[in-house]
């Protein structure tokens, strides 16, 4: 891994209770959105977690946005102030304009499972933000060798 990361991007944004600015990476262009969401860890970062993926991504046609989890890397939160993970997505992608895009996490489970034990990786989820009042994701099944 590089020495530094490469600094991105910042974007205002807010919630029920809660505001921050978050920062990002943003690479590539069009409609075609991939947002990478990491957490945990300490001193991690979304570039710190993706930086060999965000590249080859941008380059087989997906825009690629990956922010910093609300008190990783750059993204701080005030003090007293709670960010769940899910609003901060939606609320991420409604400040980006983003209306759907594929999601990729690592050190979280399925953004529906909780801690149910029956959480399955190969599961693939699209957020569509502007499509319920609440943050949700919802399981979209494609098959093998199709995105």
């Amino acid at each position: 891994m590089p020495d530094t990361a490469p600094r991105g991007k910042l974007v205002k944004l807010a919630g029920d209770g809660w505001a921050m600015d978050a920062h990002y990476h943003e690479l590539g262009s069009g409609q075609n959105y991939v947002l990478f969401l990491q957490t945990g860890g300490a001193g991690t970062s979304a570039y710190m977690s993706w930086y060999l993926n965000l590249e080859p991504f941008a380059a087989a046609g997906y825009h690629v946005l990956a922010p910093d989890a609300p008190n990783f890397g750059l993204s701080a939160v005030p003090e007293g102030m709670t960010v769940p993970a899910p609003a901060f997505a939606v609320a991420f992608m409604e400040a980006l304009g983003v209306r759907s895009a594929h999601l990729v996490g690592n050190s979280i489970h399925r953004p529906d499972a909780g801690d149910r034990e029956d959480s399955r990786a190969d599961d693939a989820y699209e957020l569509r933000p502007r499509d319920a009042q609440q943050a949700r994701a919802e399981p979209v099944r494609h098959e093998q060798g199709h995105g």
